[in-house]
């Protein structure tokens, strides 16, 4: 049940399935919360560290290091978008969310049908967000262990 994509789906459209206003909001941010994390974590991850020549405790993280792997991290994602789309080419996985019957839909099914053609758009497998967040993850626990294991 923890890794049961469909239940959680159908749990939170439960809590809000009533709302068109707040269905409209949660499709909104679900799109763009996740980079707001990116682009946190980057920013984070840049003033990382101490600056100087030592770090302040043994085996501690120098700035310059940091902001190096943030670069590389920022580099690194266009790479990982293209690989994913090559593998969404070839696994074909349909999102749970436009799977008929499966959600209760409080938007009119002409704004239901935009929505659903965004998503077939794009690739369900590996998703952009997994993507996104697994590199964060990785990047992340080789910066600090005990982090990385939060985030993954």
């Amino acid at each position: 049940m923890i890794i049961d994509n469909v239940y959680w789906l159908q749990y939170f459209n439960h809590l809000i399935g009533d709302s068109a206003d707040l269905f409209r909001m949660t499709l909104f941010l679900s799109d763009r919360f996740p980079w707001l994390l990116y682009a946190l974590a980057l920013c984070s991850m840049w003033f990382a560290g101490t600056p100087g020549l030592l770090p302040e405790r043994p085996n501690g993280l120098l700035r310059n290091h940091a902001r190096h792997i943030t670069l590389l991290t920022f580099l690194a994602m266009p790479v990982l978008f293209v690989i994913s789309k090559m593998i969404q080419k070839f696994v074909e996985s349909t999102r749970p969310m436009i799977q008929e019957g499966l959600l209760q839909i409080p938007l009119s099914p002409k704004e239901w049908h935009t929505v659903v053609d965004s998503f077939e758009l794009q690739g369900s497998f590996p998703s952009d967000h997994a993507v996104v967040f697994f590199l964060l993850a990785t990047v992340i626990f080789g910066l600090s262990r005990v982090w990385g294991v939060i985030a993954l």
